[in-house]
């Protein structure tokens, strides 16, 4: 699945509910929120992560592209790298 800015659309609702939960819980006494905001934050984690390693491999090919464009490689070439 190709890499798009829209992944980190998903990372918002999940950073909230990580949030809420982490502050909810203790001041409430409800354990159980507490939990849940653990656990989203854990998926936040593995939702932020791809998303950042997306967006560093995209920036490095388009700059790596850019800078092959500019030399003078034959057309041919210009397909190997």
């Amino acid at each position: 699945m190709p890499f798009t800015p829209g992944w980190f659309g998903a990372t918002f609702p999940i950073g909230a509910l990580a949030l809420g939960g982490i502050l909810l819980g203790p001041s409430t006494a409800a354990r159980p929120v507490t939990w849940m905001g653990q656990t989203a934050a854990v998926v936040l984690v593995g939702t932020v992560s791809p998303a950042l390693v997306g967006a560093v491999v995209r920036l490095a090919r388009s700059r790596f592209s850019a800078s092959v464009e500019n030399r003078r490689i034959p057309r041919f070439l210009r397909s190997a790298w």
